[in-house]
């Protein structure tokens, strides 16, 4: 089963229920202390450096890594679930990155990052190329206990860290809201 969303759609869900809100609220923008950005995890979207996204991202609910799993399974086993505490199954991020590179080189080769979906709607309203640590945690490249990309599930799996986001916790601020976004779509500048 594939299942796939463009991210396109989630940013501008993303800006209209924030029009939505502020609407019904009708705060003036000194009023919003902060927004917060919630979405689904292990939803790989792939972008090229200048954050262009390269092909629509690959969801959760995702069965076509199967032969990824069975790989993986069979020669880095031991160290995800040391490393990520994790079994290795369709669900998770890694397997369905290592789909893309065998499948679909070309979109590998021009992407810089892979990120989730709520990393992507940041992306597009700060700039900034970041995830957190729970989506991190459960991408099967992830060193729990160190709270880093694992070098050594990189390394057995051939996957490039380069290509990973920096993991920050959850309850950092990302950044700002600024210049980039147009005053319409309702979102007050400055804003964490």
């Amino acid at each position: 089963m594939w299942a796939e969303q463009d991210p396109a759609d989630w940013y501008k869900a993303f800006v209209g229920a924030v029009r939505r809100a502020l609407a019904a609220s009708n705060p003036d923008g000194k009023d919003v202390a902060s927004i917060g950005i919630d979405g689904m995890s292990n939803c790989p979207t792939f972008l090229d450096k200048d954050g262009r996204v390269l092909r629509r991202s690959i969801v959760w609910m995702d069965q076509r890594c199967m032969p990824q799993v069975e790989r993986l399974k069979k020669v880095a086993q031991d160290v995800i679930f040391e490393e990520a505490l994790k079994p290795i199954g369709p669900i998770c991020t890694l397997p369905k990155v290592l789909w893309v590179k065998a499948n679909q080189p070309a979109v590998w080769e021009k992407t810089y990052k892979v990120l989730m979906p709520k990393d992507y709607v940041r992306l597009r309203l700060i700039g900034e190329w970041a995830t957190d640590l729970s989506d991190a945690s459960v991408a099967l490249l992830f060193d729990v206990s160190r709270r880093e990309w694992s070098e050594k599930i990189c390394d057995i799996t051939g996957m490039d860290p380069g290509k990973l986001p920096e993991a920050i916790p959850s309850t950092k601020t990302a950044g700002f809201l600024s210049g980039r976004l147009p005053r319409k779509q309702g979102s007050p500048r400055g804003c964490p």
